[in-house]
């Protein structure tokens, strides 16, 4: 079985196609890396390791018939503006691109909160494209992933230099370490591990509030930090004021709101069980990035 990968030089991207090479998941002469830039560092480093890499964009169809030739299931993986108005068509694209070549399994990256509509634009787009493959009838599974520790770090950085962490109203959200996240992805798409049902969640076990990370901060650095909430108009208007595009402002806002709404909230013991060890926790995050910084 040949495995196809869009995006395997990203940050997601890359640690899927390592776990696969580290653990000789599948024959590398089997692994098919799909990606915009052939030239690039990641892209010529997994040649050399053996890979088939193949020059294929989403947002040139001519590229993709011969990029998904001969794959016989193939994760779609968003490109970086995913955010932006072409995400869901370009994603549909490459898919229908893959279908004509003959991909026969599908994987989708998306998101836990995937869903119909939402502040979280993102989360509109990854529902879109899944409904998309529901109707076409498509064999595929659903990634939907959690949001990386790192993101945390978008209301970090301004709290250890102001000693406040200032967001909207929030709720719990089940942060997963990337690497983690894409070494679960790798034993899923390579069959190595069977999942139940065309959705999986690939989240963290356990759950924290953005007090919960103010706290942590606090007894890292030993300096207090503390949490303020504010309206969600009021920090969009705020962060547009301080030089952040209006687009990334909102998207910070949404986290938020959308956390408060619980869609960030649920919990899964599966990539514990996939990995066979404990997802890195928030604190082990914080202690590990900001323990020299205070």
């Amino acid at each position: 079985m040949t495995v196809g990968i869009t995006g395997p030089t990203g940050g997601l991207g890359s640690a899927i196609v390592d776990e696969i090479l580290n653990r000789s998941l599948v024959p590398t002469s089997d692994l098919i890396l799909i990606t915009r830039d052939e030239s690039s560092a990641k892209a010529k480093e997994y040649a050399a390791k053996g890979a088939q890499v193949r020059k294929g964009d989403f947002g040139d169809v001519s590229t993709l018939g011969s990029a998904f030739k001969g794959v016989d299931s193939l994760l779609i993986m968003a490109p970086g503006h995913h955010a932006g108005p072409h995400g869901v068509k370009y994603q549909i694209d490459a898919i229908e691109a893959a279908h004509e070549a003959g991909v026969s399994k599908f994987y989708l990256v998306s998101n836990v909160a995937a869903k119909a509509k939402s502040d979280f634009s993102p989360a509109e787009i990854h529902y879109e494209v899944e409904q998309h493959l529901e109707k076409k009838g498509y064999d595929f599974v659903s990634l939907r992933n959690g949001f990386y520790l790192s993101v945390v770090d978008t209301f970090l950085g301004n709290a250890l230099k102001s000693g406040t962490l200032t967001a909207p109203p929030d709720g719990q959200i089940a942060w997963i370490d990337r690497d983690e996240l894409g070494q679960a992805a790798a034993h899923i798409i390579t069959g190595k591990y069977k999942t139940n049902g065309k959705y999986v969640d690939l989240v963290g076990s356990k759950s924290w509030t953005l007090k919960d990370a103010a706290d942590i901060l606090s007894k890292v650095t030993g300096k207090e930090i503390k949490r303020q909430e504010v309206e969600p108009q009021a920090f969009t208007d705020g962060a547009i004021a301080a030089g952040v595009p209006e687009m990334w402002a909102r998207l910070t806002t949404a986290i938020a709101t959308c956390a408060h709404d619980g869609d960030w909230s649920k919990t899964s013991g599966l990539v514990e069980e996939i990995l066979g060890h404990k997802n890195k926790s928030l604190e082990e995050y914080i202690e590990a990035q900001y323990a020299n910084k205070a």
